[in-house]
């Protein structure tokens, strides 16, 4: 029989935030607890992509799941009273029916008091006897941590300057809760550690410059943050859509062929005899290509701005001008649907190519889910017309079976007759070509060999009336492939736009990504037998930048006080929420906030608005462990 017991062997659970109450295992429950071995880690799952023509991979980083205890406790009891009674307590203390389905109740292991786990239990299996004859029995208790981070009790540091060092206890980021209460009024607060901040209020001075609590009046920071650079010479950062990937259905379009990059751009790969790898032909009725996915932003805001420099070039010659080719980018939403496209894309028969900025789910004409900014053929300074074409194209070989007459010579033992011949009509095979004319326009245009920018922006303006109105603004630069520099907007000589449109409720969207489609089409050329050689058309990515927005350079048009003298401010950084004596300041709150953290065991600084010397600053954070 056991008759002691040592503190580091029971649990608490289900007790109050300042870690009294709740039920001990040993005094309230009367069970023992065995070893329980705690897993070093949670469950792991590592995120990989597979590089085509690449040595390796491109290892996307690791995802912690949920972390498991397994509590194995005895049960004592004299008799079956005892057993019944140990038994109904225990049921009631570990399965509770009043509380929200996604409750997390703290546990804390008695041999390390200090850390606490929030979590629920999963298993509660059924006791099994030790022997027969007793009462006492045992069983396994599961007990699962979706955050499976511990954590110490709550810590208070007070901030007196904003060259005060933290060194915060725990060895994990934490999101602290910071208080502020300072000593004026506030038109702007907030705080900043290592390029990441929280800021609050209004801009004032037509959203140029700030005024902070001590009357002090400085320049704003952009914005707009640029999220994504890359100058796409590798496909370190991208994939191909596949259904092995994430796939992107393109507008008029099949995924087929495969990619490569170069020193300057992403494009179509090449194939073993050294033709560019569409994918097959013959075998789609529209484009066919592949599609470039970039790996994804680290933040997805409501307001944006993106771009993405394209190369077209239709080669030169009669059945070069037939070629048809287009690219086209493509704004992905957060469940991967495109919500807007720009690109170039050539008609049949050699007319003109056609450059477009479009918003909308489908882009066919009559659809009504589409909404065009742009679809031209540049300015008619750059359009030749030349004179209608016919060109003889050999299309097939043919088998045809044709009747001839042939002689052939008889003799015959008859005396009476002599020898004859007679003519026998015989069928033979032959191969006969046949011919077909088609036609070329031979037109060229602004986009026939351009190089240039598709920018598309998303924010919001002021309706005059306190509210808000979405807006795009799109436009199409041409750049110069000497010089690698956009052309100015007085050079009639080349393609510079820029539209800016309101959107009527229809089409804003929150940009999580951009896929890229590289698409050729199949022309009387390709199913012609012999195959009619010819030059397609010449597409490429060259540079892809995304920014995020917090929408407008001001979030109000009238800047007040946010907070008075004495009132507290609350920043809740694992909610990312803002109080100011429990009215919400959500709405001021920049969308560019990150609401950065603290790591437990790292000296660091926090820079606060308003100074601390004119306000009483506190942060409140649960020192967390691996």
């Amino acid at each position: 029989m056991i008759t002691r017991y040592r503190p580091g062997d029971t649990f608490d659970f289900a007790f109050d935030e300042d870690g009294t109450g709740g039920f001990n295992s040993f005094k309230d429950l009367e069970i023992l607890v065995g070893k329980v071995s705690k897993p070093l880690a949670p469950a792991m799952t590592e995120s990989y992509q597979d590089v085509p023509a690449r040595y390796g991979g491109v290892y996307l980083g690791t995802s912690y799941g949920e972390r498991q205890f397994d509590i194995p406790i005895t049960i004592m009891a004299a008799n079956r009273a005892e057993y019944n009674r140990k038994i109904t307590n225990l049921t009631n203390a570990l399965i509770n029916t009043e509380y929200d389905a996604n409750t997390q109740y703290p546990l804390r292991f008695n041999d390390n008091p200090d850390v606490m786990y929030y979590g629920h239990f999963t298993e509660i299996p059924t006791p099994t006897f030790i022997s027969e004859g007793v009462q006492d029995c045992q069983t396994t208790l599961t007990f699962m941590l979706a955050d499976p981070r511990g954590f110490g009790p709550t810590q208070t540091i007070k901030v007196v300057n904003n060259d005060q060092q933290l060194l915060p206890d725990g060895d994990m980021l934490t999101s602290p809760v910071i208080h502020i209460i300072p000593k004026t009024p506030l038109y702007y607060l907030g705080y900043e550690t290592l390029d990441k901040y929280v800021a609050v209020g209004y801009n004032v001075n037509d959203g140029n410059t700030t005024t902070d609590a001590n009357g002090v009046t400085t320049l704003m920071n952009a914005h707009q943050k640029l999220q994504v650079d890359d100058p796409c010479t590798s496909l370190a950062t991208w994939f191909e859509s596949s259904p092995n990937t994430q796939q992107v259905k393109p507008y008029r379009g099949e995924v087929d062929g495969k990619l490569t990059a170069t020193e300057s751009s992403i494009m179509v790969g090449r194939d073993k005899d050294g033709h560019y790898n569409w994918g097959t032909k013959g075998k789609h009725k529209d484009f066919y290509g592949p599609v470039a996915i970039h790996n994804g932003l680290p933040k997805v805001s409501p307001y944006w701005k993106t771009s993405v420099r394209l190369h077209h070039v239709k080669q030169k010659g009669v059945h070069n001008s037939r070629a048809m080719g287009k690219v086209e980018a493509y704004c992905l939403d957060n469940d991967g649907r495109i919500r807007a496209r720009m690109g170039i894309e050539d008609p049949p028969t050699g007319r003109m190519p056609l450059a477009y900025i479009q918003l909308g789910t489908n882009f066919k004409s009559g659809s009504g889910k589409y909404k065009t900014i742009f679809f031209n053929r540049g300015n008619p300074k750059q359009q030749t017309n030349l004179d209608t074409t016919k060109v003889k194209i050999a299309m097939k070989k043919e088998k045809k079976k044709v009747t001839v007459k042939t002689k052939s010579g008889g003799k015959t033992k008859s005396k009476a007759k002599k020898p004859t011949s007679k003519t026998k009509a015989k069928t033979i095979t032959k191969y006969v070509t046949t011919y077909k004319n088609v036609y070329s326009y031979n037109n060229t245009d602004a986009y026939s060999n351009f190089w240039g920018e598709f920018t598309l922006e998303h924010f919001r303006k002021s309706d005059g009336n306190g509210g808000y109105k979405n807006m795009f603004t799109a436009s199409i630069v041409e750049w110069n492939l000497k010089t690698g520099l956009p052309y100015d907007a007085t050079d009639a000589a080349h393609t510079v736009m820029s539209k800016t449109v309101t959107d009527d409720g229809k089409y804003s969207f929150a940009m999580a990504n951009l896929a890229v489609f590289f698409g050729k089409h199949d022309i009387s050329e390709d199913l012609a037998k012999p195959v009619v050689a010819y030059r397609t058309a010449f597409e490429t990515l060259t540079s892809y930048k995304q920014w995020a927005s917090d929408g407008v350079d001001d979030p109000d048009d009238v800047p007040h006080v946010i907070a008075n003298a004495g009132e507290e401010v609350i920043i809740d950084c694992a909610d990312k929420n803002v109080t100011v004596n429990g009215r919400s300041l959500n709405k001021y709150v920049s969308w560019l906030s990150t609401f950065p953290g603290l790591t437990g065991g790292v000296p660091q600084t926090l820079h606060f608005a308003p100074d601390p010397a004119n306000a009483d600053i506190y942060i409140e954070y649960k020192p967390t462990y691996k």
